[in-house]
């Protein structure tokens, strides 16, 4: 039953607390339950934003005799009072979310569940029900800054905006708004808003599904793999964009439209887009076929005449395609990748070019066979062969000079259509005429074109003879011969057109003037059009129109022109603690530009800023703790009789103590600072290094450093233990290789271990029976070391080889260590950006013994900046020099 109080008595008095009770549905809470249903969560979710984080207190305005105003500043804890702490303090640590020890990553909290809080829990789902049903009796128990508004948008949004981590989650306006209108400097309209959301990745998802649970029932695990995953997760970002594109709410595109782009999505296109749509392919095809007998059409009578080339132009296009089609095999079979240019244009280009030849043979052919008798096809080769040989060399010389072009797809094109053009020059050249000498037999047997059996006419071969006895120049010049020779074309006719209406139009003055002045205008918008260009080509320019991805792009290079940009600090013997000012000095000057993002004016905190503030968070901590007389100056250790020191002081206490190799906190508690005028402390800079991305490290891969090799894995131990913080390998080799070694360096040691305690026996390596089971890493070990190339082998290799000897990575097993890394450290694989090409095989470790299989890899690193206002080429070219 929830109470909810009526007060009735007059503002200068004290309630009389009247109840009304409503009846709330308790619902059980299962504290040790994994996984809630959906519906709870989005409950507790819902009520989180209405109510906060800690619902108790609205619930104790329900207790009848308690005043409204004093039950809604109450908040129940669990341990003392903490220290106020300012919102963009990110290092604001709490005693209360401390264990004795601290864990990689982890910093447990020994809460406990307060009854207010499982009473908010329980009733919280049913409360939500009533609020939804009885909007108007809010004001019963919500004052009116607790009622749900709207934010002011225009205030949040100005300049950007902030996450609950209020140093780190800060989003620069030039990163998710665009096409901003602002009033007064604030920020009164935007046209286009973008956000970010992160998908798990395949292998997460194998890992988070391996096992049989009861939110998945019909899931097979013995099938279940990393493969099926990765289909998984990319079949759920197609079906996302695709419903969000297609969804009836983004149809009215005067009120918002949404332009959704997954990972997948720009692939899927262009892999799309590169397959032969053969319907194009053979209309366009057909329609030449339709043009090319048009134009060689010649009509006696009720047919095609002698002199008709239909047959010729129908051979003509099938030859250019079959040659086309050779061109494309003899392309995949010499490796040249196909793309979205060469499927949907290579085809075309191949065929206009083609038929051009084809076209000037016929022509040629068509006016050699009125004047010669004997030797045709010689003078027709004579005469046309070396022009479309020329032509044709220099077509493909051309586009095998794009072979140098730095682009892979431009790249491929231009090869492509080189071989095409070389097929269509070998077909035109060597097998047309062949069919043109069949064509010329039926021309001198008088039969009619596209009837080869029927009968000859008896009126062609007078015309042939008397036109044979017409033999010097001066009866060849004769105006009455040309006359009589002239062809007579209908006016529907390419050739009748030509003759009767465009030739003569072109000699009329006022069509002359018309022409002239036309080029002259033509030229001088060249001109202009050459002055004015934009260099460059977005990629919004090479995706298909009307996809989801093309409208995308175009949208955010509207308004948001910012790209990841990763400046790189590559060397095996980079001195980082004692460059320290030159590091900065080097991100300031890339941060002094004006194409880099900035928020309020500031680059973005990077690892060595996030560092050097979480130590200054430490000391002042420490240095607190030890003013108030919990820990001791000269030592630093806490004082027994006295209150327990805040975590971060002993923390602090660690670090300050620890350097190199060495702990030792004489002369060092109280004298030195591990940051001083903004340079993290040389000699301990590595230790410093160790304990944050440890303890902190989910800032670490906030900051998106990219340490090889990771710093070692250390914990806090015992307040009482006084082990020093390991050092760092100072040498940061930034790639993959080094992640891979400090995991198989931490498995031989594992591995030893085991052995040494008789866990495990020293020849074979396997369990002993009878005594503990060794640990997961023994085994992997022991898998690792009997596994080289395609051989699995204990015999001689356990306890006389390692894995690593003198920082190399043993090369006979090299790509069996890489497979079992990638398969069982997935995290940090995806943590290297590694990139392998291809993929290492799945393998997991299972009970039956088996070789490890190999693998092949691929390696970089990285440090995150964004650069904006890169508004086209030359730009872009200006900022990287």
């Amino acid at each position: 039953t929830m109470k909810v109080h009526s007060d009735t008595t007059a503002p200068d008095k004290e309630p009389m607390n009247p109840i009304r009770r409503i009846q709330l549905e308790r619902k059980p809470y299962q504290e040790k339950k994994e996984e809630r249903d959906s519906a709870a969560q989005l409950t507790e979710t819902i009520i989180n934003d209405i109510f906060g984080k800690n619902c108790s207190h609205y619930y104790d305005i329900f207790e009848p005799g308690r005043k409204k105003r004093e039950a809604a500043g109450t908040r129940v804890t669990t341990g003392p009072p903490k220290p106020s702490v300012k919102d963009e303090d990110y290092y604001a640590y709490e005693d209360s979310d401390y264990d004795v020890t601290i864990t990689n990553a982890s910093l447990h909290s020994k809460h406990k569940m307060d009854p207010k809080e499982l009473m908010c829990l329980e009733y919280g789902e049913s409360l939500l029900k009533w609020m939804s049903a009885n909007r108007d009796r809010w004001g019963e128990f919500l004052t009116q800054k607790e009622m749900p508004r709207d934010p002011d948008y225009d205030e949040v949004m100005t300049g950007g905006c902030k996450g609950f981590g209020k140093t780190i989650m800060e989003w620069p306006e030039d990163l998710i708004i665009g096409g901003i209108k602002r009033s007064s400097g604030k920020l009164s309209s935007a046209e286009a808003l973008q956000s970010v959301f992160l998908v798990a990745s395949p292998f997460d998802v194998f890992i988070r599904f391996k096992e049989k649970k009861e939110t998945h029932p019909n899931l097979d695990v013995n099938t279940w793999n990393p493969g099926w995953a990765s289909d998984v997760v990319f079949g759920w970002q197609r079906n996302f964009t695709k419903r969000l594109y297609s969804h009836e709410a983004n149809k009215n595109t005067e009120e918002r439209v949404f332009h959704p782009l997954a990972s997948t999505s720009i692939a899927d296109m262009l892999e799309e887009f590169s397959q032969f749509n053969y319907t194009i392919i053979i209309l366009g095809y057909v329609l030449m076929v339709i043009y090319a007998a048009f134009t060689q059409a010649r009509i006696d009578g009720r047919w095609l005449a002698i002199r008709s080339n239909v047959a010729l132009s129908f051979v003509g296009v099938i030859l250019v395609t079959y040659a086309s089609i050779c061109g494309l095999g003899l392309s995949t079979a010499i490796g040249i990748n196909f793309n979205a240019a060469t499927t949907q244009i290579v085809p075309f280009l191949s065929l206009g070019l083609g038929i051009d030849d084809m076209f000037l043979l016929l022509h040629n052919y068509d006016e050699i066979s009125h004047t010669m008798r004997k030797n045709e096809m010689g003078i027709l080769l004579k005469e046309t062969g070396m022009s479309v040989m020329v032509t044709s060399i220099n077509n493909i010389l051309a586009f095998c000079a794009g072979y140098v072009l730095p682009i892979p797809a431009l790249r491929s094109f231009c090869s492509q259509t080189a071989v095409l053009l070389a097929f269509n020059l070998a077909s035109l050249m060597f097998v047309f005429p062949a069919f043109i000498g069949l064509d010329l037999r039926r021309v001198r047997a008088g039969k009619r074109d596209l009837v080869y059996c029927g009968p000859s006419d008896p009126n062609f071969e007078t015309s042939e003879k008397s036109s044979a006895e017409l033999s010097t120049n001066a009866d060849l010049t004769n105006p009455t011969y040309i006359e009589a020779y002239t062809r007579d074309q209908p006016w529907y006719t390419v050739g009748g057109f030509l003759t009767n209406l465009y030739i003569p139009l072109l000699k009329m003055k006022i069509v002359k003037a018309a022409v002239i002045f036309t080029t002259l205008c033509g030229v001088a918008f060249g001109l202009y059009g050459m002055y004015t260009t934009t260099l460059g080509l977005e990629l919004a320019d090479v995706l298909p129109e009307n996809t989801a991805p093309a409208a995308f792009m175009r949208a955010r290079e509207k308004y948001f022109s910012f790209y990841p940009m990763y400046a790189v600090l590559r060397g095996r013997t980079i001195d980082i603690p004692n460059k320290q000012p030159l590091i900065e000095e080097y991100r300031e000057a890339l941060g002094a530009t004006s194409f880099i993002v900035k928020a309020n004016g500031k680059l973005q905190p990077y690892w060595m800023s996030m560092l050097r503030v979480w130590l200054e968070s430490l000391q002042i901590a420490f240095e607190k703790d030890i003013a108030n007389g919990l820990m001791d100056p000269v030592t630093g250790a806490p004082i027994k009789g006295k209150m327990k020191p805040a975590p971060e002081s002993m923390i602090a206490r660690r670090l300050i103590c620890s350097y190199g190799r060495t702990y030792n906190c004489t002369g060092r508690v109280g004298h030195i600072k591990m940051v001083e005028n903004g340079i993290i402390r040389p000699e301990s800079f590595y230790n410093y290094l160790t304990a944050w991305y440890n303890i902190d490290n989910m800032m670490y891969y906030v900051s998106q450093a990219s340490f090889q090799p990771t710093p070692p894995f250390w914990q806090m131990g015992p307040v009482s233990a006084t082990s020093f913080i390991v050092k760092a390998n100072g040498k940061l080799q930034p790639y993959w290789m080094s992640m891979l070694r400090v995991w198989l360096e931490s498995l031989q040691i594992a591995f030893e271990k085991d052995i040494a305690n008789g866990l495990m026996d020293p020849v074979t390596g396997a369990p002993i029976k009878g005594k503990m089971k060794p640990a997961p890493e023994s085994m992997i070990a022991r898998r690792l070391i009997c596994s080289y190339g395609r051989t699995y082998n204990c015999t001689g290799r356990v306890g006389h080889i390692k894995m690593v000897e003198n920082g190399i990575i043993r090369p006979e097993s090299f790509y069996n260590y890489l497979t079992a890394w990638y398969n069982i450290d997935n995290m940090m694989y995806y943590v290297s950006q590694a990139s392998f090409q291809p993929t290492p095989p799945f393998w997991q470790m299972g009970p039956h013994e088996g070789v490890v299989p190999p693998a092949r890899p691929l390696l970089y690193s990285q440090i995150p900046f964004y650069q904006t206002n890169l508004t086209d080429t030359p730009v872009t070219v200006t900022m990287i020099q």
